[in-house]
């Protein structure tokens, strides 16, 4: 089984505290999924795993920490997820010259 790659990704989102529109920048590490292999001699096959993401940081545009509410946190996992999505998409291009 092969080793995913990680990448550390960006992400901005707009939260509503209060009434008033608060945005942040979030930092986190996007770990590429690794596809299962379901075929062949039994000691080769292994179950895949799902892409992860985890935030390492939350801070408002004048660097300051945030807290995120649950909800809150559930959303910025699914874009770190998305970016991190594209970046590895964009690792497995080849270009030839």
């Amino acid at each position: 089984m092969r080793s995913p790659a990680t990448y550390d990704v960006t992400t901005y989102m707009r939260l509503d505290r209060d009434g008033t529109e608060v945005q942040v920048i979030i930092q986190g590490r996007y770990t590429e999924d690794v596809p299962g292999r379901y075929c062949g001699p039994p000691e080769d096959c292994y179950e895949g795993e799902p892409a992860t993401a985890d935030i390492i940081y939350v801070l408002d545009l004048h660097g300051q920490p945030v807290e995120l509410r649950e909800d809150e946190e559930k959303i910025a996992i699914e874009c770190l997820l998305a970016v991190g999505a594209e970046i590895a998409d964009q690792d497995d291009w080849e270009v030839e010259l």
